[in-house]
């Protein structure tokens, strides 16, 4: 009976290191998966916002455009008016009136586009952000090992193994090894 146990014993901590190394295993395979689907997410959040910077830009000169033409419309209907009402163009305060029209419109053209390079900009760190994120994420992923840390819990299961392997030995021959 007392070899029964004692063989049952070792068999029950051979059993149980293996299952603690084969837990080990899936638990750096786990990580190391979840670091690769953080590191993918990470890598297209770098390609969102630089797309988002792409964007900003475009649309920054649209506005400019826009402003220009805006501009341009009313410098031509105050020009209109002035010139139906008889008055002098290139002097005094109808001249004033249009180089105004025409200054006040650059500095919304250039508000609007210093705007749009400050937030493109913005887009464009937060890319850089990502991608170094992701390759953080990446090299962490490589650097587990899920054979190495099952071989290290193993390994770590080892003493009690040789004491459950020398009481069964004892049990089942007679003596010691």
């Amino acid at each position: 009976m007392g070899a029964n146990v004692n063989e049952m014993s070792g068999l029950l901590a051979t059993m149980g290191a293996g299952t603690k190394a084969a837990g080990a295993s899936n638990a750096a395979s786990a990580q190391q998966a979840s670091l690769g689907y953080q590191a993918s997410v990470a890598a297209n959040n770098a390609i969102i916002a630089q797309d988002k910077a792409s964007i900003t830009q475009d649309n920054g000169q649209i506005a400019v455009q826009n402003q220009d033409l805006k501009t341009a419309q009313t410098f031509g209907m105050q020009r209109a008016g002035l010139a139906a009402n008889g008055v002098d163009l290139g002097s005094g305060s109808a001249n004033d009136i249009l180089t105004s029209t025409t200054m006040m419109g650059a500095r919304d053209a250039d508000q609007l586009q210093t705007n749009a390079m400050r937030e493109a900009w913005g887009y464009s760190t937060q890319a850089a952000d990502d991608t170094n994120n992701a390759k953080a994420l990446t090299s962490m992923q490589s650097s587990i090992n899920p054979t190495n840390a099952g071989l290290t819990s193993l390994m770590g299961s080892a003493s009690p193994l040789s004491s459950a392997w020398r009481t069964f030995n004892t049990a089942t021959n007679g003596a010691t090894s």
